[in-house]
């Protein structure tokens, strides 16, 4: 037979059943599409992420020093074609500061060229978007350009370089300036080399830390001295030079305090000698060992050379990042969910067409038709369906993807950092990925229901249908059967059976029709267990995405946080008059013109010493963390329940608003009462691994406070095990550093504190959120600043932090706010402004970054729930209208329109249950998927269902189902009963 045949007679078959056909493609489509821009997406922030760290650390993979250029040529030798992009500078040496300006700037000042570009080398990725490394940002003016020049860093910006000793014995300082240095000033340097004390032939790298070793003498009156000893000196100086600054450059945390010059410029040590710094890129390799072995045979065993190992991380070189693979596997979920429910959909829609045309595949049988055309004739259709849905998705999945990435940019520029443009990237891999996973899933779809349109013969043209063929179940039940009657009551009027006792005939019927089509029965109720699943996985996406952030609480009432310090810095916390006087400063910044009236509070941060009840500890969570101690112990409390805890003191009105948000009474509410609020929720990192945990138990009861009497060479801490906590004494003479005893063994005088409430949440009223509280120890105790001060408590604290905090008035300038609260207090003796930050700001940046995130999740969701109803929809719905024979003879018979719909709605619930109860099954392991994936990054994630989820997707379910029951019936109610019973399919 000529194959047009087949594929007219598909074609007639796709727009006789035009809305079973569209939804077929819709769903193909929406899968397609959903798989697109998943991926997509994902490709799109991988590249930012690495266009992030491309724009702050350059191209560069490893790097080294070299001391002539033939260690150069021996690179390209070695890496040959998979040397990508060089670049190389010069470390020109160092020239000493004065003591005077050593206090301000370092002792060093180093000097580099600028990194050029080696034009040489061959470019295998042609990758010249970014630098290879990146020049000195730029604070203010230009970077030299021609010798004699020279760019600052910009804290020497105002500054006189002014000669003197050194910090360095008999080295003076060689760096000095005519007046205070702005642009066009003139300094002048004389350089040399860095090397240790010891061995002089030994160099020291110009960006390093300066190296003393320190040490520790008691003195006649038992206190501590601290003496140092300088390990390096200046070797090899060169005459002093004139230089013309020409700008100004921000300090970089890889290069140092350092200088930057043009390449052209001579080298400045009395011999002439500069070392050269390497930075290069490769193609090829697949993964950081390769490279490591690269380096091996350039510079040996014993070389030395530096990784970019955050650019290697994201190029895929370093996989040992538990993150990267818990992302992988995430994906890896996601997408097979999504193609289980692309082929729910489209087998269900092949299963249907297939019965539909029982009669038409035994007539073309009848007529010759081998079984391998038969079966060509499915795939036909599948090829239809996909050469329609599959481009129509992949747009849509693009499109999608961009108009998402336009609307959020702002907020994934912010999440990226460093002002990195994100847009849609598109790679042709992915598109191939999308179309071939929309074609596999096309193909699975289409297997089954092309053997079964195989194995139809021409017996079955006659039958009409080949779904009338009773199953072995079937056969079973008939074989205990001795007439027709057997399934009524003796008078023959009423159905036997339970469901028949409960439902009536209804019931009977829709049972003998479920018992009878098993196989659609089946279906049906696989069909909404793959759409609840599905549903629930769109929720437990939600939950994962944001039970990995959970952590991060940007929240509270404040606009502005202040930091200070006090001109005269002191450990004891009775010393500090910014932290005594906190009420007192929160009322001056209260004065401000433009501060929100009421929203002026203060907060100090203090750590001691205290004794937990260990029966009130959670030390499932303490062990998480402590298995590896000292690196893994972050609560740094032993099993007895000693060790030490961050403690944040508010001023009088922030405790009163925290006592109202937590419902407090009584004397909790008094400020001057001694009293504390644990804050129970601490977010830890474990080696590379995430998670959040509550330490105490939550029940309330009392802690003891620690007040230690020590000497000046005792203080309290974990001992290096990290096992007990207790007294560590400095030997006066060696400086060593021994445990002499557990704190319970101490006998040491303690104050005991009600601990009035247990909280993750500290309320709106509170000024920052638990993201911005610097948890050192794993147990933060908030206690009032006035019940402190004054007691015996505040011996026993010291100072760390000490923030203020205000709102902006309503429509008041945030600028103006800032600077008035800025003159208030710069003119105080015993306070220094550090820094003012601008939180609302801050909240900004967040918002846009949550709905970012929050674009994409709805959008995802949306997407699953299109293809769920589409997936019911068109199982429900064409099954029903397949049967359009048999309910117009039950009418003919004299079934009513009410019994009727009760039949169809039995047989649904039927549908619903056995789909809830698969629906559980699959949503359960796709959870469990979701779970061990992520647990591998963030240990502290429990597994639980989301029953609210799960019923949230069945209730949609339920609805979908029923909007497509009312569908289908009102479809074959509107047929002609005469019409219908001698209907043919086409």
């Amino acid at each position: 037979m000529n194959h047009n045949v087949f594929t007219r007679f598909t074609v007639r078959s796709l727009r006789a059943n035009r809305v079973r056909t569209t939804v077929t493609i819709v769903g193909v489509a929406l899968a397609t599409g959903l798989l697109m821009a998943v991926l997509a997406s994902v490709t799109s922030l991988h590249a930012a992420i690495v266009n992030y760290m491309r724009s702050i650390d350059g191209v560069w993979q490893e790097s080294f020093d070299y001391t002539d250029d033939a260690t150069l040529g021996n690179l390209r030798t070695l890496a040959g074609d998979h040397l990508d992009r060089l670049a190389t500078r010069r470390d020109l040496g160092a020239v000493a500061l004065s003591e005077e300006n050593a206090e301000y700037a370092g002792a060093y000042l180093g000097i580099y060229d600028l990194p050029a570009e080696s034009a040489s080398t061959p470019r295998a990725a042609g990758d010249t978007d970014y630098a290879v490394y990146p020049a000195p940002e730029l604070d203010e003016g230009r970077l030299p350009e021609k010798p004699g020049e020279i760019a600052l860093p910009a804290y020497l910006r105002g500054e006189t370089l002014v000669s003197g000793a050194s910090q360095l014995s008999g080295v003076n300082g060689g760096a000095t300036s005519a007046g205070e240095i702005e642009l066009g000033s003139e300094v002048t340097l004389a350089a040399g080399r860095r090397v240790w004390a010891s061995e002089p032939q030994t160099p020291i790298k110009s960006g390093a830390l300066f190296q003393v070793e320190y040490s520790y003498e008691t003195g006649e009156d038992g206190s501590i001295n601290e003496g140092e000893t300088v390990l390096e000196t200046l070797a090899d100086v060169g005459e002093a030079r004139t230089y013309t600054v020409v700008g100004f450059v921000s300090t970089s945390y890889q290069d140092g305090n350092v200088a930057y010059v043009s390449p052209d410029e001579p080298a400045m040590t009395a011999s002439g000698s500069a070392v050269g710094n390497a930075f290069f890129s490769t193609t090829g390799y697949t993964s950081e060992n390769e490279l490591d072995q690269l380096m091996v045979r350039l510079l040996g065993e014993d070389g030395s050379w530096a990784t970019n190992s955050s650019l290697l991380t994201y190029q895929g070189l370093d996989t040992g990042r538990q993150i990267t693979t818990s992302l992988v596997l995430f994906a890896g979920v996601l997408a097979a969910v999504i193609v289980v429910a692309a082929v729910s959909l489209i087998s269900n829609a092949f299963r249907i067409s297939i019965s539909e045309r029982t009669r038409q595949f035994g007539l073309l049988a009848s007529l010759g038709a081998s079984r391998r055309q038969l079966r060509r004739t499915v795939y036909v259709e599948a090829g239809i369906i996909g050469l329609i849905g599959i481009p129509i998705g992949v747009a849509l999945g693009i499109g999608g993807a961009a108009v998402a990435f336009a609307l959020t940019a702002e907020g994934w520029s912010m999440i990226v950092g460093n002002g990195v443009t994100v847009g849609l990237v598109l790679r042709p891999l992915d598109a191939v990925a999308a179309i071939a996973l929309g074609i596999l899933a096309l193909l699975v779809s289409a297997l089954a229901p092309s053997l079964r349109a195989s194995r139809v013969s021409a017996v079955d043209a006659i039958r009409q249908s080949q779904d009338v063929r009773p199953s072995r179940r079937l056969l079973r039940v008939f074989r205990r059967r001795h007439t027709a009657m057997d399934d009524f009551s003796a008078n023959g009027r009423r159905p036997r059976g339970m469901a028949a006792r409960l439902g009536g005939m209804p019931a009977f019927l829709a049972r003998r029709t479920l018992a009878v089509s098993a196989g659609k029965s089946r279906a049906a109720a696989m069909a909404l267990a793959v759409s609840v699943a599905l549903l629930v996985t769109a929720g437990l996406v939600s939950d994962y995405l944001r039970g990995t952030t959970s952590y991060i609480d940007y929240g509270g009432s404040a606009d502005m946080q202040m930091w200070v310090s006090m001109s005269e810095t002191s450990s004891e916390l009775a010393d500090s008059p910014a932290a005594v006087n906190v009420n007192d400063i929160t009322a001056d910044i209260a004065k401000v013109s433009g501060v929100k009236e009421g929203s002026a509070s203060g907060l100090v941060r203090t750590y001691g010493s205290v004794h937990v009840d260990p029966a009130g500890v959670n030390w499932d969570a303490v062990d998480a963390y402590d298995a590896n101690p000292p690196n893994g112990s972050c609560f740094k409390l032993d099993r007895n329940g000693y060790g030490s805890a961050d403690f944040y003191l508010v001023d009088d009105a922030t405790w009163r608003a925290l006592a109202s948000d937590l419902g407090l009474s009584g004397d909790a509410t008094d400020p001057e009462h001694v009293s504390c609020v644990a804050f129970n929720r601490v977010s830890v990192k474990n080696g590379s691994t995430y998670g959040a945990v509550e330490p105490f138990t939550g029940s309330d009861g009392t802690l003891d406070v620690l007040l230690p009497d020590l000497k000046d060479n005792q203080w309290l801490a974990m001992s290096d095990d990290g096992s007990v906590y207790g007294l560590l004494e400095r030997d006066e003479k060696t400086n060593e550093v021994t445990f002499v005893s557990p704190a319970s063994d101490l006998g040491l005088k303690t104050m005991s504190v009600p601990v009035v409430a247990y909280t993750d949440n500290l309320g709106e009223s509170f000024p920052i959120g638990s993201a911005m509280m610097d948890q050192t120890t794993g147990l933060t105790l908030v206690m009032p600043a006035s019940a402190v001060f004054g007691s015996e408590l505040e011996g026993a604290m010291s100072t760390s932090i000490i923030q203020y905090f205000a709102s902006f008035a309503e429509g008041a300038d945030e600028n103006a706010v800032i600077e008035g609260i800025q003159k208030a207090h710069g003119a105080r003796g015993d306070i220094d402004t550090v820094t003012i930050n601008n939180l609302r700001e801050s909240l900004r940046e967040y918002n846009a970054m949550i709905f970012t995130v929050n674009v994409f999740l709805y959008c995802f969701i949306a997407i699953t729930m299109a293809i769920a109803v589409a997936n019911v929809f068109n199982t429900i719905a064409s099954g029903l209208m397949l049967r359009t024979r048999e309910f117009a003879t039950l009418q003919s018979v004299g079934m009513g329109r009410r019994a009727f719909r009760r039949m169809i709605f039995l047989e649904c619930a039927d549908f619903a249950v056995k789909g809830l109860v698969g629906g559980v099954a699959l949503a359960t392991l796709v959870n469990w998927g979701f779970f061990a994936a992520l647990s591998n990054s963030v240990s502290t994630l429990a597994f639980e269902m989301p029953w609210g989820h799960v019923a949230l997707a069945f209730a949609v379910v339920a609805v979908v189902l029923a909007a497509s029951a009312g569908y289908a019936l009102h479809k074959t109610h509107a047929l002609n009963l005469v019409e219908a019973l001698r209907a043919d399919v086409l």
